[in-house]
């Protein structure tokens, strides 16, 4: 319900008549072990797989695209202490938040989710960090909105 729906940590603790640290636990364990299941998965299609299942309008214009690229950012409850709250405030979104960096691949397939990062975070230090771009081969173009400056960490991959 928490992930689902975005309720709060006392929204959902008062629901199933239990303490807000007791569900905090829970969900932290569960979202850990989650977290360690879906970890191994590799969904990062090859190159020809996913050019055999891009839609066809795409594969007309521009074949070469491997996957979109976006910072996506989840809005948190703000933190009691003043440097949590400094550290995760967006003033893009004028609100806390936790920023994560999705790749989609071209025939519409999630196939990475990043770590979170602070709300302060851009999409060129994001996208650097996670090393996402190692995965591309000669030739393979990345979509990304126009805002999203990272057209030279791309060329240095050719």
């Amino acid at each position: 319900m928490r992930l689902r729906l975005g309720l709060y940590i006392r929204d959902v603790a008062d629901r199933f008549s239990i303490s807000v640290s007791s569900y905090a636990s829970y969900f932290t364990t569960w979202l850990n072990l989650i977290h360690a299941e879906f970890e191994v998965i590799n969904v990062f299609s090859p190159r020809d797989s996913i050019t055999r299942t891009m839609p066809i309008f795409l594969r007309d214009r521009n074949p070469s695209t491997r996957f979109f690229i976006d910072l996506t950012d989840f809005l948190i409850e703000k933190g009691l202490s003043i440097l949590n709250q400094s550290l995760t405030y967006s003033s893009y979104k004028h609100h806390n938040a936790v920023k994560c960096l999705v790749v989609i691949t071209s025939s519409g397939v999630i196939s990475f989710v990043s770590e979170g990062w602070d709300g302060r975070v851009s999409d060129r230090e994001s996208t650097s960090e996670c090393d996402i771009l190692d995965l591309l081969e000669l030739g393979d173009s990345v979509m990304a909105d126009k805002g999203f400056i990272i057209s030279d960490l791309v060329a240095k991959r050719q």
